[in-house]
């Protein structure tokens, strides 16, 4: 996922990988942003994610923290059993 560049922030990538059977971990890809702009990458990439993924219900999430900076951010979720509309 890449973060839009209108905010001032470098195009950076932020990777993320699916953990089975409920999470999905948000880190940076390459190049990696400024230690300070991280955080803001990071949560741009989870609200696109969540919002390609209406079906999922986030349950909760853990910030990754080094240096005073978030890292990384695993986000832990249910998912329903109906797709969206469907009753």
């Amino acid at each position: 996922m890449q973060d839009p560049s209108s905010s001032g922030i470098a195009r950076v990538n932020i990777g993320f990988r699916e953990m089975p059977p409920d999470r999905v971990v948000f880190h940076a890809g390459k190049p990696e942003p400024k230690p300070e702009e991280l955080p803001m990458c990071l949560s741009q990439a989870v609200d696109q994610w969540v919002a390609k993924h209406p079906h999922y219900r986030v349950r909760t999430t853990l910030n990754v923290v080094a240096g005073g900076n978030t890292v990384a951010v695993h986000v832990w979720y249910d998912g329903r059993l109906t797709p969206p509309g469907h009753f």
